[in-house]
This record gives C-alpha cells, sequence and structure tokens, in this order.
C-alpha cells in the first residue's frame, strides 16, 4: 500500500482509529440495550400489551 494507516503524526493517520472509539461505545450501548429488553420479555406487562394487540 503506497500509505499506511497508523505512522507519521499527520492528521489523516487518526481517521481510523477516531473511527473505531467512535462506533466501540455505540455497539456496547446497543448489546446492553438488547439484553434489557431479551430479559423482559416474558414480563407480565409485556404480555397485557400482547393481548391488546400490540405488535413486538
Amino acid at each position: 500500500m503506497p500509505f499506511s494507516i497508523l505512522g507519521d503524526w499527520k492528521w489523516y493517520k487518526f481517521i481510523a482509529p477516531g473511527i473505531l472509539v467512535a462506533i466501540t461505545p455505540t455497539f456496547y450501548v446497543a448489546r446492553i440495550t438488547s439484553v434489557s429488553l431479551l430479559s423482559q420479555a416474558k414480563e407480565p406487562f409485556i404480555q397485557v400489551a400482547e393481548s391488546k394487540g400490540l405488535t413486538k
């Protein structure tokens, strides 16, 4: 490759690590939200809402 992602101290060398650092918390919050929703799937208030016709 004619360029390297990490190496010199030029401004564009921080793009790839910056994107990685910005995306990682998003995946973490999405995982926490997913686990929380799955743990409440059989709660009584969810069953009542589904019996009244609300979709998932």
